[in-house]
């Protein structure tokens, strides 16, 4: 496993300060065939997927902190 330099951002640029989140996950989505907009405009955003994740998690029975 990967150790993180203490102070340091977990994810490395500056991607969060010019919120680039929703661009990086559409390049993702794209090529997968996934809409980044449904057929009622909700979007598939960063915190909908991190939300829906952890969601999934909670009923799947994994512990919370």
């Amino acid at each position: 496993m990967e150790k993180k330099t203490v102070g340091l951002p977990p994810w490395p640029g500056d991607w969060a300060k010019h919120q680039y989140a929703g661009t990086i996950l559409q390049a993702d989505l794209i090529p997968s065939g996934i809409p980044y907009h449904d057929s009622r405009e909700l979007l598939a955003e960063f915190n909908t997927l991190r939300h829906n994740c952890i969601k999934t998690w909670l009923i799947a029975g994994c512990p919370g902190q």
